[in-house]
């Protein structure tokens, strides 16, 4: 039984305002339980955010990670988990077994941007 019932549209394109407002990326990926609509009571929500631009020096992937996540919690109060990496990142990872980038391919619905 789906206690926790997947994220309403207008939900998900708040989060994505939030997202844009402090970043530019490439592209935000939601995947895990929302994107495959099988979402439980104990469900978070499942961010990939791709960054365009490789960190220059300087730049901290902390730093740009801890603004979106805070302006994601804004926007969005259910448990979260947002991963940043760059463009480059994503296709070298997308393909291999064993990262969360292979499953945001696999089985995630672009919610900005394009991959």
């Amino acid at each position: 039984m789906n206690r926790n019932p997947t994220l309403a549209k207008p939900d998900l394109k708040k989060v994505v305002r939030a997202v844009l407002a402090v970043c530019e990326p490439k592209a935000v990926i939601l995947f895990g339980s929302h994107a495959r609509g099988d979402t439980h009571r104990y469900s978070d929500l499942d961010l990939l955010v791709i960054r365009k631009e490789e960190f220059k020096s300087g730049e901290s992937r902390r730093k740009e990670l801890g603004r979106i996540y805070r302006s994601v919690s804004q926007a969005c109060a259910i448990p979260k988990d947002i991963l940043l990496i760059t463009n480059k990142e994503f296709l070298d990872w997308r393909d291999t077994t064993n990262h969360m980038a292979a499953v945001a391919w696999k089985e995630g619905r672009v919610l900005y941007g394009q991959v």
